[in-house]
């Protein structure tokens, strides 16, 4: 492995499921902070009912945290989206690493993913966490309505440095959970269409 992967700093372990306590690695990369252990406990507390057998789809994967965390638990697919060629590259070494065979990792933007990839699945839960200095956010969940990629009842999961109105979510999204831990908010919506 990369020795730039090597260091404390760079590795998150999966706190549940088949998988628990193995180790995550992740390369250096600007805007790459995965969910910290707390709010990963407090987000799968929250949807521990939904995992099982859910097609997941984790945007701006990063180090691929999430999603991992969601086939620990019984996920039946978790597709990846991340434009970074080392993290991507990073993911599919984890996934290989931990036997996780029920995954795609697809190097893209989000936003082009989303306008030519997503409406061929229709995904159970999905993972938005984009890097806090992108301030895209609201367009981004504007394009995952539009994209029609999740079924509907599904989850979506939100993450932020800031709160955000409930204007600036789509009005097919109902707010289930928020929570603020530090400087970060979450947030669980189920959809309605």
């Amino acid at each position: 492995m990369n020795p730039r992967h090597r260091g404390k700093d760079n590795q998150v372990r999966i706190i549940g499921g088949t998988h628990r306590s193995r180790i995550i690695r992740f390369p250096d990369q600007d805007g790459l902070r995965p969910t910290s252990d707390r709010i990963k406990e407090t987000l799968f507390n929250w949807i521990q009912n939904d995992v099982s057998n859910a097609a997941c789809l984790d945007l701006f994967a990063g180090s691929g945290s999430l999603g991992i965390e969601a086939l620990s638990r019984g996920a039946k697919s978790v597709h990846f989206v991340e434009s970074a060629a080392e993290a991507a590259k990073s993911i599919n070494e984890n996934l290989a690493d931990l036997g996780l065979e029920k995954a795609v990792v697809s190097r893209s933007s989000v936003e082009a993913w989303l306008k030519d990839s997503a409406a061929q699945s229709l995904f159970d839960l999905v993972f938005i966490d984009p890097p806090y200095a992108d301030q895209k956010l609201e367009t981004i969940c504007e394009m995952v309505t539009t994209a029609q990629c999740i079924r509907s009842g599904g989850k979506v999961y939100l993450e932020n440095n800031a709160e955000l109105s409930p204007e600036s979510f789509p009005e097919s999204w109902r707010l289930l959970r928020q929570k603020k831990a530090g400087q970060v908010s979450f947030y669980l919506f189920e959809t309605t269409s």
